[in-house]
């Protein structure tokens, strides 16, 4: 399962890429227009003869860490079926180390989170990682690492049905992991169908705390941050949260946990049609910022199929602004991150952005707003064939834009279906 139904709906399944090394001089394609700002810095394009994905990406202080899934050998040899997979860069784009593990059965990493409290993944498995216990079906895990690539602890936990780790964050209270479960964890009712989920962990991988909420209908956490007031979770329902009213096919909410686990208060919104947001979420002292994509209008009229919102609350869950764009056709945002200069998104458009002509079937886009809610800059590039961010992270001189692309990047071979994209983009 990929990592969002935005995805199902763009590309087609993953599949495998190649290991090169090297670096890609600007511009990528002659779709790409080059200015001082978003300008690509450099590129790497890997994989293994086998299946594979970059889902998610964080960058702290010193280095650029990219998680996923693998059905070949990216170091040792593979378990079985899909592996999960950790990959520490340097902001010059050379891979420090990689690690890959997993079961005889599916693993995955979805979240990931570098943080000065460590490396943190999150992610999904079908089998039983070394020294757990599964809990039946798929379980979620987490995991964490320090700066070196050493494996500090992992917990492997569920309820019996099919759990999905599907963000992780750490602060000074301890790491958070969200995502669905299909059952119901200890002292909860499942809502029905697949119902949201938090946990808090301490720094030793220790539970603190759990909540679980939904709809009658599939719901699922999918973004984590924090301040210095509360936690924050984003994620799509697919019906009425409590004591919220559904306004669309798809809409996404907002929470705000304080450290204990209350919840402080939950926002739900959406047009008539659906609405999802991305799988990264800011939180800064200037306002929590949330972007996504609408089938309708939220933030201006819609240019077509999907559009892209952004949208920034304050801290009690008022919203300040609201600003939608797109191609004529479907776009979808699934990676946000943020720096000293501004908001950075980074999605996948079948059209094309104004200003900007595709360059295949689905062209990979980054965009970078500042804290007034005004544009500051729009890139949408690729090859002839299918290309998209999973992910976004912001750190050195860089905001970088993760994800596939299922041809050839110049410098690049390609020798068959998708490759893992990793793209540096000027602030």
């Amino acid at each position: 399962m990929n990592t969002s139904i935005r995805f199902m709906l763009a590309v087609s399944a993953l599949v495998a890429g190649c290991e090169q090394a090297g670096t890609v001089v600007s511009p990528l394609s002659p779709h790409l227009n080059i200015v001082s700002h978003g300008e690509i810095l450099w590129a790497r394009q890997f994989g293994t003869p086998q299946n594979e994905a970059a889902f998610t990406g964080s960058a702290d202080g010193v280095a650029l860490y990219v998680a996923g899934r693998t059905a070949g050998s990216l170091v040792g040899v593979s378990a079985g079926s899909f592996d999960a997979w950790i990959r520490r860069y340097d902001f010059e784009g050379n891979a420090v180390w990689t690690h890959q593990f997993g079961t005889a059965a599916l693993d995955e990493v979805l979240g990931i989170h570098a943080s000065e409290y460590g490396i943190y993944v999150a992610g999904t498995t079908a089998g039983t990682l070394p020294g757990q216990v599964s809990s039946g079906g798929n379980d979620a895990f987490v995991r964490k690492y320090d700066e070196d690539g050493n494996v500090l602890w992992t917990v492997q936990f569920g309820s019996g049905g099919t759990e999905r780790g599907q963000a992780v964050h750490a602060d000074a209270s301890g790491v958070y992991v969200a995502g669905s479960t299909s059952a119901a964890f200890s002292g909860y009712e499942n809502s029905g169908g697949r119902d949201a989920f938090v946990r808090k962990f301490d720094h030793n991988g220790q539970v603190v705390w759990t909540r679980q909420f939904g709809s009658t209908g599939d719901d699922l956490g999918s973004a984590l941050t924090s301040d210095r007031s509360g936690l924050y979770l984003a994620g799509f329902a697919t019906g009425a949260l409590p004591g919220l009213t559904a306004l669309g096919d798809l809409d996404i909410y907002l929470r705000k946990y304080d450290s204990a686990g209350n919840e402080i208060w939950t926002q739900q919104f959406g047009s008539s049609d659906r609405d999802t947001p991305a799988l990264q979420l800011v939180a800064e002292p200037s306002g929590i910022y949330l972007m996504g994509d609408t089938g309708g209008s939220l933030g201006g009229p819609n240019a077509g199929g999907n559009d892209i919102v952004i949208r920034k609350y304050r801290t009690d869950g008022t919203s300040v602004w609201t600003r939608q764009f797109g191609s004529a056709a479907d776009d979808f945002i699934e990676g946000m991150a943020t720096e000293a200069t501004g908001i950075y998104g980074a999605g996948v458009t079948l059209g094309s952005m104004p200003g900007f002509t595709t360059a295949g079937a689905a062209d990979l886009f980054a965009v970078k707003y500042d804290r007034d809610g005004n544009q500051v800059w729009l890139r949408q590039f690729g090859t002839e064939a299918n290309d998209g961010a999973f992910s976004t992270a912001a750190g050195g001189k860089a905001a970088y834009a993760i994800g596939f692309t299922r041809a050839a990047f110049p410098g690049f071979v390609n020798i068959g279906g998708n490759d893992m994209l990793v793209i540096a983009l000027r602030r």
